[in-house]
């Protein structure tokens, strides 16, 4: 073979070489192109990991939301007092009795404008018991407070104190508080009654017995002077007594028989 038909066939074998190696080259380079352009599919899985989380972290913003709309909540529930139990007094001055009813006994007194925290009723609704400090039973008329209580939804009291039977006579004697003189009598009705202290104070006026009277102002070595004189019946051998009460002391009694008698007695406070 000759040289130069051998450097044509090398020459055509070089073409063919450097044409398989550039068909080579075209055919990776398109493969390299389509897995690059595939990649965001295959990535895909990425984009729905970013998804959940954004979804979780949505979740859990709501939940951070809700948090203290439950905890307010609660908190309103636990913080909100129940409506105070509170009358006010309407009357100028209003009497505090130990029981529901005006035949129980006066055992304070308040006025407009107090505020009392009210404990029950009775069944009527007509008298509320009351938080005093002094008295265990201490009872008020309804009918002078003002309150933003329904009444009706008060307990009604379990144990109401005994009323009062005595009478005022009995009561002003059984006081055992301050000074009081008093004058009782058999078969006698009536008596002209003078009183007098050692400062000038004096009064007169006929009184039915039992009689009670409390006398204000007395201080301790003061003294009181009482006379009294039967006035009625007319006739007849009736009695009387006079005594000065000091809280629970006599500190000074007298007596007298028949019409137009008289009893005196007198004393000094202690």
């Amino acid at each position: 073979m000759t040289t130069s038909l051998w450097q044509r066939i090398t020459g055509y074998k070089k073409g063919y070489i450097f044409a398989a190696v550039v068909l080579f080259l075209s055919l990776y380079a398109f493969a390299g192109c389509a897995t690059s352009s595939e990649q965001p599919v295959n990535k895909s899985p990425s984009a729905a990991t970013t998804k959940v989380v954004t979804t979780g972290t949505a979740i859990a913003q709501a939940q951070a939301t809700e948090v203290p709309m439950a905890a307010a909540t609660a908190n309103s529930s636990t913080e909100s007092p129940s409506p105070s139990k509170i009358a006010i007094i309407t009357a100028s001055v209003l009497n505090v009795r130990r029981g529901p009813g005006t035949n129980y006994a006066v055992v304070a007194k308040v006025k407009k404008g107090d505020k009392l925290t009210m404990l029950a009723r009775d069944n009527t609704g007509s008298w509320v018991k009351v938080n005093l400090a002094s008295h265990k039973e201490a009872w008020i008329s309804s009918h002078f407070i003002s309150t933003t209580v329904v009444l009706s939804t008060l307990n009604i009291a379990q144990t109401i104190a005994t009323p009062d039977t005595r009478s005022p006579f009995e009561k002003c004697v059984d006081s055992r508080s301050g000074v009081r003189y008093v004058i009782t009598g058999e078969s006698v009705t009536g008596v002209s009654l003078t009183w007098q202290n050692d400062r000038g104070g004096t009064d007169q006026g006929n009184y039915k017995i039992p009689f009670c009277n409390p006398y204000s102002g007395f201080e301790s070595g003061d003294f009181l002077y009482i006379s009294a004189q039967i006035i009625q019946p007319t006739s007849g051998a009736g009695s009387i007594k006079c005594y000065i009460y000091d809280d629970n002391w006599v500190i000074a009694e007298a007596n007298a028989s028949g019409f137009a008698a008289i009893a005196t007695c007198s004393g000094s406070a202690k």
